[in-house]
């Protein structure tokens, strides 16, 4: 079953200094949760290295509650281990096999803004928070905003039309 994805949306570069300064080869970065029993833990010791993987964890197996968000640094030299011509879970397949290996992977929690978009009322809630400016990012509907309604250019209204926001008319 194919990981759902997810929005975040990071604040600064303190991933990439943080996969810099650790010699990684691999960074996911990582966001915590109240309930991670719908996603797969990432287990890592007290400098970030990942040590391992739950999947799905039962109720007893979540202490860590960091989860995968979705978001990674790869080296370039690592792209070859990801195989071609068919899907892959990254998270499943390659980063797992990585651990294995031996190669350095860590973990990078971040402070940011996340949800899980996996169902269309995930999806949903997701662009009403960015509609209501609840995360920090500079990605904004084309057009000018007016009472919490973005109206894209060009769009016409009837003057009698009410607006609700949060919405956007193109």
């Amino acid at each position: 079953m194919p990981r759902r994805p997810s929005l975040q949306v990071p604040r600064d570069r303190a991933a990439v200094r943080f996969h810099a300064q650790r010699g990684a080869r691999a960074t996911i970065c990582l966001i915590p949760v109240d309930d991670p029993t719908q996603y797969g833990l990432v287990d890592t010791d007290e400098r970030g290295a990942i040590r391992r993987f739950l999947e799905k964890p039962s109720p007893a197996q979540v202490p860590p509650k960091m989860v995968n968000a979705g978001s990674y640094g790869l080296e370039a030299d690592l792209l070859p281990r990801i195989p071609p011509g068919r899907p892959v879970s990254i998270e499943r397949e390659v980063f797992p096999a990585l651990v294995r290996d031996g190669v350095p992977c860590f973990g990078f929690p971040l402070s940011a803004y996340w949800r899980d978009i996996g169902s269309p009322a995930a999806y949903r809630a997701a662009q009403l928070d960015l509609l209501r400016g609840r995360v920090a990012t500079k990605v904004t509907p084309a057009g000018t905003e007016r009472d919490g309604c973005w109206i894209g250019d060009g769009a016409r209204l009837d003057p009698r039309a009410v607006l609700a926001g949060p919405s956007v008319i193109g």
